[in-house]
């Protein structure tokens, strides 16, 4: 492999590892601080309810509080894929470290995919899965299988890349549910003044 292949690798490796190092915990710590306000305004929405249905009407404080539901949704699906990313990334860090031969040069678990065959990607698939939950099992094997178009991405790379990449989306599908039940809840009043 020329030298230019190889530094072009791990230039491409070293950007995929601090993606998925860095964009989970910031996507995670604003996600939570989401749900929190928007829990905080349907709480406040459905003990005020007595007040709110008369000047929202009931349609409308209906579907506030559904789009408001649907933010808090997307963003518990957006923190369990952090979840899966922040673990995985510690395992991989821990394994890194202790799997390091204390003379020679630091282990690194390459994100791209070298030689690996099918069979070898399954049998890493069920070994990593097997002491998860459920629902984290179910995710790392749908996040990390193959979709039938040749990769550069190894199987821990496409686990760790698509959760950060869903974890993104789904934290601003919430951000749209919460704009968009507040842009209801002010339509509403708009609707009920004239």
């Amino acid at each position: 492999m020329a030298s230019a292949d190889v530094e072009k690798e791990q230039a491409f490796n070293t950007g995929y590892r601090t993606m998925v190092a860095v964009l989970p915990a910031r996507i995670d710590e604003f996600t939570k601080w989401l749900m929190t306000g928007t829990g905080a305004v349907a709480g406040l929405m459905v003990t005020g309810a007595d007040k709110l249905v008369p000047v929202l009407g009931t349609r409308g404080f209906r579907l506030t509080i559904y789009l408001l539901l649907l933010s808090l949704g997307l963003g518990i699906v957006s923190r369990l894929l952090a979840s899966v990313v922040m673990v995985a990334n510690e395992v991989m860090e821990t394994m890194e470290r202790k799997l390091s031969e204390p003379e020679g040069a630091p282990m690194e678990i390459s994100f791209l995919a070298g030689s690996e065959s099918p069979e070898v990607e399954e049998t890493f698939r069920e070994e990593f899965a097997a002491p998860l939950p459920f629902h984290v099992r179910w995710l790392s094997r749908r996040l990390s299988k193959r979709r039938g178009r040749t990769s550069s991405l190894s199987a821990i790379g496409r686990l760790l890349v698509r959760a950060s990449v869903w974890q993104g989306a789904f934290a601003m599908l919430a951000v749209v549910a919460t704009i968009a039940g507040i842009l209801w809840a002010a339509s509403s009043l708009t609707l009920l003044e004239h």
